[in-house]
């Protein structure tokens, strides 16, 4: 009779202290890709600015990183055709949908092959408000992107 009582103790000790699985919850999952369209902008060797517009972005996220793809983009004047330039390894934070991104010294992708010349650095942005924006350089010359998720 003494462990059986013992045994209903020690029992009713552990329903007490049973862990509820309902609170594990991801309370950040890794975001949804997104595209967003907007402006990219680059401060030339001269100091002037050149401005694309209706650049289309896209951001594919993974658990550790995130891929930045730039589409059919120009970053001067003279450029004489426009290209796909991808980023990867870009670092993200997500804060309740809240997102910023960094990156530094990161080799783009673009016609097939690496462009060390224009190895990203000081890359910084977010992604909030239904807008996308960073900075960057990309190689020297200093660029911005800014412009409005799609749905």
């Amino acid at each position: 009779m003494k462990h059986f009582f013992s045994f209903l103790i020690c029992a009713a000790m552990l329903s007490f202290v049973a862990c509820d699985k309902s609170d594990d919850k991801d309370v950040n999952p890794t975001p949804e890709a997104a595209s967003a369209l907007g402006t990219v902008t680059v401060t030339q060797a001269d100091g002037s600015e050149f401005s694309k517009d209706s650049v289309s972005v896209s951001l594919t996220y993974a658990e550790d990183s995130m891929t930045i793809t730039m589409f059919k983009v120009k970053f001067a004047e003279r450029m004489p055709l426009e290209l796909d330039m991808t980023i990867g390894g870009v670092q993200y934070s997500n804060n309740d949908g809240d997102i910023k991104l960094w990156g530094n010294n990161i080799v783009p992708q673009a016609m097939g092959g690496a462009f060390p010349k224009y190895t990203i650095t000081n890359l910084e942005g977010k992604v909030s408000d239904g807008e996308v924006s960073f900075t960057m350089m990309c190689g020297e010359y200093p660029t911005r992107f800014k412009g409005a998720l799609m749905k």
